[in-house]
């Protein structure tokens, strides 16, 4: 990640850690899913997840009118749109594929190897990548590609052990 990032001294704040932290708490929801939820139905838990989403995103949103005028800019934080048709037919699809991927991410963490899932779940590098030329025109440089080769690198070292 260091590679990718290249962080210098003066870039860190508490959003730095933020990441970190999702990642953690990522890895312990998977730890449980497999350990304590294996006979929940799939289902069950991908709705929790999305409820737990909704919760979070609805008390975060409730938060920004709190906020000074200054303070909301950016996306996030800028004044709400309305939103048209083509807008709500894109989240019901969103929100259908999130859904099957959490339930398919429940199914998988609960009968699988957990290294072979884990290393699966680096699939996520790639089609970031794959999106980021393709949405954003961001090609990765000599550094971002060489950091990308060693996470996926120890995704399949993973799979050795």
């Amino acid at each position: 990640m260091v590679l990718i990032l290249r962080p210098k001294a003066g870039d860190f704040n508490a959003y730095a850690v933020l990441p970190l932290a999702s990642a953690m708490l990522y890895a312990a929801a998977m730890i449980l899913t497999r350990t304590r939820c294996r006979n929940q139905h799939p289902v069950i838990l991908s709705l929790a997840l999305n409820a737990a989403f909704v919760i979070v995103g609805v008390a975060a949103a409730s938060l920004i009118p709190l906020l000074p005028d200054t303070a909301r800019q950016g996306f996030l934080l800028a004044p709400w749109a309305a939103m048209g048709w083509s807008e709500w037919i894109s989240m019901m699809l969103l929100a259908g594929v999130i859904l099957t991927g959490s339930i398919g991410a429940a199914i998988a963490y609960q009968n699988g190897p957990p290294a072979m899932i884990g290393a699966f779940d680096f699939a996520y590098v790639g089609f970031a990548v794959i999106w980021g030329i393709v949405f954003f025109a961001e090609v990765p440089d000599t550094s971002s590609v060489l950091g990308i080769g060693l996470i996926v690198s120890a995704g399949i070292l993973s799979l050795r052990q």
